[in-house]
């Protein structure tokens, strides 16, 4: 990927940061992806609560995104996710 392409033009280094994700956040496809799905799979939709969600067992795969405006309480920007963090999810633990 061409990263002023995916960035837009006029963002510099110091405007983007790591993105990880803490244990137990629930798995949302639209801010990260499953490291073990196969393509096209919705295995985070599977098991792990009542209403079928499953839950981040830890981060294996580091995502890049722009860093948050600093007034996102007040309708600023959260960040731009310009790469993915790839998760484990508790349930792929459990069939081990």
């Amino acid at each position: 990927m061409d990263l002023n392409e995916g960035v837009g033009f006029g963002v510099s280094s110091e405007d983007l940061e790591v993105y990880v994700l803490p244990s137990g956040q629930q798995f949302d496809e639209q801010s990260m992806s499953d490291y073990w799905s196969t393509p096209g799979s919705r295995r985070g939709m599977r098991k792990g609560s009542e209403q079928g969600q499953d839950y981040v067992a830890g981060t294996c795969s580091l995502g890049l995104r722009r860093k948050p405006s600093k007034d996102v309480g007040g309708g600023g920007d959260a960040g731009l996710i310009l790469l993915k963090p790839k998760v484990v999810l508790r349930s792929t633990l459990e069939e081990l």
